[in-house]
């Protein structure tokens, strides 16, 4: 099917939320029946959509959202800070029947535990993206729930195709790791697990064994591995790049969808895998310099001197 005029380069689909975070020195978590104290305190807006969503648009993409909040105070504070950053809400609606989803974050320079509470976005769970949502835009990048019915959101990578767009896919943790989540994933173009996702999904401890199977239909697969870099594979063909230099680990709340941000802002640019690889790891790496998952976007400048810098360093 042709695809129609594009009014957004990426859609970007699925949770948004409150992130309140806490931040301690040692890895440290509440214990009932006792009180903690915090060395630092800090709210910002949160959920995987919603921050690849203003990172493009802050790296001079189009993007747009679908998702949905609470008709309260936090849910209106969202819309306007997207709005701000120039994303397309147009998508976002506000349910006057749910609360904004809310997550309290525990973190420390090596880790983060989260305790959230899911709310307007379970409404996703049975959201179709009808045509005219997917026909405004060339990417859409699916950021999925624990929730979510995988038959469903296999929907949504066919409907997209249908008009002619590419998917990109961040999984996150599920609540049931269905065995068919393999094949399902195998639809899209591009997917974006970390290596404990990966190695669950193929029910491995080989991240070779995982790369293959997982890249097996042809769709790119970027493995996220923290301080380890990132691993790809490509027609065949596992890459990896080595992690960028960090001056000192805050957060690593929201690094990942800082990543994706990165590769899909220089991917749907016609950079090469390599480059790509080297923008999100960019992206990344300033992301955990700071508390909170939504990140100041690097310069375009900063990120096409990365990309050459580092990018011969990927392994064929």
């Amino acid at each position: 099917m042709q695809k129609a005029e594009q009014r957004l380069d990426v859609m970007c689909y699925g949770q948004i939320c409150i992130d309140h975070i806490f931040h301690s020195d040692q890895a440290i978590q509440p214990r009932l029946g006792r009180e903690m104290f915090a060395k630092a305190y800090t709210t910002a807006l949160g959920g995987g959509a919603g921050i690849v969503a203003v990172t493009l648009s802050r790296l001079g993409l189009r993007s747009g959202l679908v998702s949905r909040v609470g008709a309260d105070a936090p849910g209106v504070g969202l819309l306007a800070q997207l709005r701000t950053d120039g994303v397309d809400v147009s998508h976002v609606e506000l349910l006057r029947d749910h609360a904004t989803d809310i997550s309290v974050a525990f973190t420390c320079a090596k880790d983060r535990g989260f305790l959230s509470h899911i709310a307007a976005s379970r409404v996703l769970d049975h959201l179709e993206m009808d045509s005219s949502c997917l026909a405004e835009c060339r990417h859409v990048h699916l950021c999925l729930s624990p929730t979510e019915d995988p038959a469903h959101w296999s929907g949504l990578l066919r409907q997209a195709h249908e008009v002619g767009a590419t998917v990109s896919i961040d999984l996150g943790w599920q609540e049931r790791w269905d065995p068919d989540l393999c094949t399902m994933l195998g639809e899209a173009d591009i997917i974006f697990p970390n290596e404990p996702e990966a190695l669950r999904l193929a029910n491995t401890r080989s991240l070779d064994r995982a790369l293959r199977l997982l890249g097996a239909r042809g769709t790119l697969v970027v493995v996220k591995r923290g301080s380890r870099g990132v691993a790809a594979y490509c027609d065949g063909k596992r890459r990896d790049l080595p992690a960028l230099p960090v001056q000192q680990v805050i957060d690593p709340t929201g690094a990942g969808d800082m990543f994706a941000a990165g590769f899909l802002w220089s991917h749907l640019s016609g950079n090469s895998l390599c480059a790509s690889l080297a923008a999100g790891s960019y992206c990344g790496a300033r992301c955990v310099e700071q508390a909170g998952g939504l990140a100041p976007a690097p310069r375009r400048g900063e990120l096409d001197t990365v990309m050459r810098e580092f990018s011969t360093t990927a392994s064929a």
